[in-house]
């Protein structure tokens, strides 16, 4: 005789979210155009590479990252879409009035609040780089290992 209860289904879907493989040069390029060009029709015809080359791989990050630390235990967490900031600039304080960040970030907290003072950030940007290392000392101090 059939029974009359339905077996409990369970809708687990499976990780579907790529694994990050680290920051093409077009998002190292991007910011660097994003630098010269803070106004919002460049911005828009150039919307796809932030949200492909840039976007995408920090979310990936994130993802990764989150579920590395909880299987350590460590009590960081948060979702990439509640952990990474913002590229638009908050204008109304500021005297630079460049609508757009030129680098991204996130921030992994011990609640998943970005304001929380326990935190981890990620962030990508085009600081200065180093001048070339001009003897095998200074290639020390920066921690480069010698072309020789």
């Amino acid at each position: 005789m059939p029974s009359k209860h339905k077996p409990a289904v369970i809708d687990a879907k499976p990780d579907t979210s790529p694994a990050f493989t680290g920051f093409g040069p077009a998002a190292f390029q991007f910011f660097k155009d994003l630098t010269t060009h803070q106004d919002r029709d460049w911005f828009a015809i150039n919307k796809h590479i932030y949200d492909e080359q840039v976007l995408a791989p920090m979310t990936a990050l994130i993802n990764d990252l989150s579920d590395a630390l909880s299987l350590r235990g460590i009590p960081l967490q948060s979702g990439a879409k509640s952990a990474i900031f913002r590229i638009y600039r908050d204008l109304r304080f500021s005297k630079d009035k460049s609508p757009y960040k030129t680098h991204i970030a996130a921030a992994l907290t011990r609640d998943g609040q970005k304001k929380a003072r326990e935190c981890c950030t990620c962030t990508l940007s085009l600081w200065a780089a180093l001048p070339p290392p001009a003897s095998t000392s200074q290639s020390q101090k920066y921690g480069l290992k010698s072309a020789a």
